[in-house]
């Protein structure tokens, strides 16, 4: 997604969703455009003004970095030598 449009539509809607509160920051990576899309959303009025953006994309990778545990495990084994080895560490997860 690098077209500005977007990026504003992306932000727009669950922010115009009443039932989700006012983010005091929103990080992002470092895409210019997120900046744009985030400025276009604070002038419409969608979005506060005390908004703070940080673009730092470590700070943006919570989401991602939730399977870090089960990656080290999978990476201490080295990989998986058959199928029911598999179905049985995924289910202790």
């Amino acid at each position: 997604m690098r077209d500005a449009a977007a990026a504003t539509c992306l932000f727009r809607i669950p922010l115009s969703d009443p039932s989700h509160l006012q983010p005091r920051v929103i990080n992002t990576d470092q895409a210019r455009l997120y900046g744009a899309a985030i400025g276009a959303v604070k002038e419409e009025g969608t979005l506060r003004r005390r908004c703070r953006h940080r673009p730092v994309q470590y700070l943006n990778n919570i989401v991602q970095q939730d399977h870090r545990a089960i990656k080290r495990r999978v990476m201490a084994k080295q990989s998986f030598r058959e199928f029911q080895a598999t179905r049985r560490t995924i289910e202790g997860y």
